[in-house]
């Protein structure tokens, strides 16, 4: 369990967050630390998950630690893998729209979950996992992002294309 956990908001042109805890220092020596910050107009949250020693020190494991980070998901969204390496596409109910979640920093998998945050008792669900191992410091990077399909087939019909993966 964490002994220490902080976090620290600031809000400009856009809206970060970052909140870290101690949670894996008895056992491993490490901390975990996360950054969020959300675009002015709502549409990206852009995120990035570190382990690290305390206070950004270099700590050294003896054997590279298994590690991975869920984003569970809703359970009347559907996921699949996008058409890039590293990216899932979220569609949302009744065509309400697309979002992208991309990452390049860990394997993305998709996977089943279980829902229970309402009186309907658990739902079945899906979520993204980013795997990867660490040597006592790691950084993944990742992205969300709002996705309009109309916008793209009228820039695809324009011979323009729908923005690049992200370039991390």
């Amino acid at each position: 369990l964490p002994g220490v956990v902080a976090s620290e908001v600031r809000q400009d042109a856009e809206a970060t967050l970052e909140a870290w805890h101690d949670g894996y220092q008895k056992r491993f020596g490490l901390v975990h630390a996360r950054r969020l910050t959300l675009s002015a107009d709502g549409r990206t949250l852009e995120g990035s998950d570190r382990l690290e020693g305390p206070g950004g020190r270099q700590v050294r494991v003896p054997n590279d630690l298994p590690f991975a980070i869920h984003f569970h998901l809703h359970p009347d969204v559907a996921c699949r893998h996008g058409d890039v390496l590293g990216e899932a596409i979220i569609v949302l109910p009744h065509g309400a729209g697309l979002w992208r979640f991309q990452c390049r920093d860990a394997a993305l998998a998709i996977e089943e979950s279980v829902h229970y945050a309402d009186s309907a008792g658990p739902r079945r669900a899906m979520q993204i996992v980013l795997r990867g191992l660490t040597a006592g410091a790691s950084e993944v990077n990742w992205r969300l992002s709002a996705h309009d399909p109309a916008a793209s087939a009228a820039a695809a019909a324009a011979n323009d294309t729908i923005p690049p993966p992200l370039p991390l």
